[in-house]
C-alpha cells in the first residue's frame, strides 16, 4: 500500500492508497484478485472483502478516514494471478497509524 511494507504509517500515506500492488522482483506481472483489510479501533474492528481487483472501496476509505494515531490495520488473504495464470498467496501486511 503506497508503497511502505508494513510497520509504521502516516495518515495522509494511508488515505494517498487507491489500490495494492505487487512489487516482485520477477518480470512477471501480478493482479491483484483478492484481499482482506481490516481496520482496528481501541473499541471496535471492522473487516472488508475486496474479491476482483487490488482497489481500495469507498467503505474501506471511509474506515480509513476514521483512523488516528495508534489504530491498526491488517492487509491479509491476499491473492493475485501472475501474468501466465498461476495463482499466488502474499504474506499478511500491518500498519500502526502515526501523526
Amino acid at each position: 500500500m503506497c508503497g511502505i511494507k508494513g510497520g509504521k504509517i502516516s495518515k495522509p500515506d494511508l488515505l494517498s492508497a487507491n489500490s495494492l500492488i505487487i512489487e516482485q522482483d520477477s518480470s512477471s506481472d501480478f493482479q491483484i484478485i483478492a484481499f482482506k483489510l481490516t481496520v482496528v479501533y481501541p473499541s471496535e474492528l471492522l473487516e472488508f472483502e475486496n474479491a476482483g481487483d487490488g482497489k481500495i472501496t469507498e467503505e474501506m476509505k471511509t474506515a480509513l478516514k476514521k483512523t488516528y494515531e495508534g489504530c491498526k490495520v491488517f492487509i491479509e488473504y491476499i491473492k493475485s494471478l501472475s501474468s501466465d495464470g498461476t495463482l499466488h498467496s502474499h504474506p499478511p501486511i500491518s500498519y500502526r497509524v502515526v501523526e
